[in-house]
């Protein structure tokens, strides 16, 4: 694969050290409120401007042993830098007491992400980085490969922090790299650069111990985004709720479903109602909760919420406990699967005896999304509207 962009520390004088204020190395796209459908957003086969064709490499662009361009002077000019990645090669496999899932395009959700981040951050934590290769230009568009590289090199990881589904990277320079792992996104590491050759590679971080972090993305949806500090909290308070794992409470939840009429799980599926949930995990809450997807989500009484709240820290704790889902491409940083599948109750079961009831499990959509419940357990009490 040609080498999109790449750079190796020369050092340059004042890198790792903040720069002044800047536009963020990234696409800002407009956060409608909450409540309110995102435009282009859940029909299936749209794309993004821009997106869907293969990035051509730049000749000439960020070789490695090339000078490092100023730090300021390549700031917010078209091609400059954003990025992406996430997890490794499958190595182990573990027996699952039901027939494997069909793969359905999930995404990796709060715990998938999680775990992630307790595999890697040991080995980000502390290192310095000594050379950046982005070698797919789809990673950092509209910026240039070369541009983001040269942004990287020189930054310390100072904590690996998890919000919703980012990763986010701190650098002891007030910079934050945030990693959206999108469908298929994963990171692997080696301890002293001995990655094994993989056409899907996109990305590849070398740390000053000689340890290699790279970012494998099949399906190439995966981002990254390099902030400046200030910018953070206004990224994720435009874009994401609460953390349910955090200080969401049933009361706070109850808030923030107050007044909606859409379908309760199209409500939680929004990142701007409760941050980190996904296709997988709202199915399994909803039938722990015994609360039918399509319910009103702002007709939940009171003790419907606490079951609610109880159901979503429940599956995500064992989410995590499990190390995440794998379906098809989700691996843990050190090579292994999650084994959470094997605990499934709704999810991708449709048609098998509800664990509770015995009654078939049932299949039907929900906002454009694929959607399995027990229709005994969880009894549509107030079916939403439209």
């Amino acid at each position: 694969m040609p080498e999109a962009g790449s750079l190796q520390n020369s050092p340059a004088p004042g890198a790792g050290t903040p720069g002044p204020a800047r536009p963020r190395l990234g696409r800002s796209r407009p956060v409608p409120p909450l409540g309110q459908a995102r435009p282009g957003v859940g029909a299936s086969g749209s794309a993004r401007p821009g997106i869907g064709t293969p990035g051509s490499a730049r000749p000439g662009i960020g070789t490695p042993g090339s000078a490092r361009p100023d730090r300021h002077a390549r700031i917010g000019t078209p091609g400059s830098a954003r990025s992406s990645w996430f997890a490794p090669g499958l190595t182990r496999q573990v027996a699952s007491p039901r027939p494997p899932r069909p793969y359905t395009g999930a995404v990796p959700e709060l715990p998938e992400v999680e775990t992630v981040r307790r595999g890697i951050a040991p080995v980000l934590e502390g290192g310095r980085i000594e050379r950046a290769q982005i070698l797919d230009s789809r990673l950092v568009r509209p910026f240039d490969p070369g541009i983001v590289a040269g942004e990287l090199v020189g930054e310390r990881v100072a904590a690996v922090e998890r919000r919703g589904k980012y990763l986010i990277v701190r650098f002891e320079s007030g910079r934050v790299l945030l990693i959206h792992l999108r469908m298929t996104g994963s990171l692997r590491h080696a301890r002293h650069g001995a990655l094994a050759e993989d056409p899907h590679t996109r990305a590849v971080l070398t740390l000053d111990n000689g340890s290699d972090v790279a970012y494998r993305d099949v399906r190439r949806f995966g981002t990254w985004e390099l902030l400046e500090s200030s910018e953070v909290r206004p990224f994720f308070e435009q874009r994401l709720g609460p953390e349910p794992l955090g200080s969401l409470s049933a009361e706070r939840l109850g808030r923030r479903l107050a007044g909606r009429r859409a379908p309760l799980k199209s409500a939680l599926l929004d990142q701007r109602t409760v941050a980190g949930l996904g296709n997988i995990y709202v199915d399994e809450a909803l039938w722990h909760g015994r609360l039918h997807p399509r319910r009103e989500a702002g007709s939940l009484d009171v003790e419907e919420l606490r079951r609610l709240h109880r159901a979503v820290r429940k599956v995500l704790r064992l989410g995590i406990e499990r190390q995440g889902s794998t379906l098809r491409d989700y691996v843990a940083p050190d090579g292994g699967y999650g084994t959470m599948q094997d605990e499934f109750r709704a999810y991708g079961r449709s048609g098998e005896p509800c664990d509770r009831c015995g009654v078939p499990l049932d299949r039907i959509v929900v906002g454009g999304r694929g959607t399995t419940y027990c229709p005994r357990c969880q009894v549509n009490g107030a079916p939403a509207q439209g």
